[in-house]
């Protein structure tokens, strides 16, 4: 039997988990945020040689880096993002991912201040695209299980609809996490 004491200790700990659930839902909330809005800027700013490589390259660099970009994504998405991805876990490759992307702007910005139809030029943006594409399969592979792993905390934490299933519980928090990566990924 449960003194009053007992009891009230019960409670006062039933409260100071939801408490405590309450925040872990608020804190995977807004590391969803912090996530998407970094990835967001990043992305934006990593795929702008993308628009001016045949305006500012010569037109013929632009055209086989941007191939060699959709290539490597392709490429590594098949047979390097996975992997990576699990050794490193969803938040690293999702750091390494921005890294390589900002290296790919870096790449460009370079090949940009060149001669245009160097040699230099040549050697310069392509390897930086396919690291670029590189950057974008291990970004999309990491973020999608990002978002799995942060749906399920929500869930986790908030331990609403318990009477529902699993598929209609995920939904509406899946389809907010991905509504708020949508919104700063199109800004």
């Amino acid at each position: 039997s449960i003194t009053g004491s007992g009891k009230r200790r019960a409670a006062d700990a039933a409260v100071a988990h939801r408490n405590m659930t309450r925040i872990a839902a608020h804190t995977a909330r807004r590391n969803w945020h912090l996530m998407s809005a970094l990835v967001g800027a990043n992305h934006g700013a990593s795929t702008t040689p993308l628009i001016f490589s045949t305006t500012l390259l010569l037109p013929r660099v632009g055209y086989v880096g941007s191939g060699l970009l959709y290539a490597a994504t392709c490429l590594s998405s098949l047979f390097l993002s996975v992997p990576v991805v699990m050794a490193l876990g969803q938040r690293r490759a999702l750091l390494l991912s921005m890294l390589l992307y900002s290296s790919f702007a870096g790449s460009f910005a370079v090949a940009a201040a060149m001669e245009v139809g160097s040699a230099a030029q040549w050697c310069t943006f392509l390897p930086g695209s396919v690291v670029g594409g590189v950057a974008a399969s291990l970004l999309w592979t990491s973020q999608g299980g990002y978002l799995d792993r942060s749906t399920t905390a929500v869930l986790t934490s908030e331990g609403k609809g318990e009477e529902e299933s699993e598929a209609e519980r995920r939904q509406p928090v899946t389809a907010e996490l991905s509504s708020t990566f949508a919104m700063y990924y199109l800004l």
